[in-house]
């Protein structure tokens, strides 16, 4: 019998709002949010379940962070954690108490 391929395991998909000229950024490249919507069809099409992190800005605006989630409903992804940002870069759930 033929060996069964296990369908290829997709990496945590990192996505910005709110800190970019666009608004939007994939895994720190600056994008469009009809590029984000191609690049959540092409990793539909290989697994729903793959896992994708949202990352807001405190200064970003609402209707970008819906727009982003709409997009990842649109295709069904069901995987996503949603994080908020205390500055550009730092969770803030990950953020050091001051002295």
């Amino acid at each position: 019998p033929a060996p069964t391929r296990e369908p290829p395991q997709i990496e945590l998909v990192r996505i910005d709002v709110g800190h970019t000229r666009t608004g939007f950024s994939i895994n720190h490249r600056i994008v469009t949010l009809p590029e984000i919507d191609r690049h959540l069809a092409a990793i539909a099409a290989v697994d729903t379940n793959a896992p994708i992190a949202v990352r807001c800005t405190n200064p970003s605006r609402h209707q970008k962070l819906v727009e982003v989630l709409d997009l990842c409903a649109k295709h069904n992804l069901r995987k996503i954690s949603l994080f908020s940002l205390n500055n550009e870069s730092e969770p803030v759930w990950q953020r050091r108490a001051s002295p």
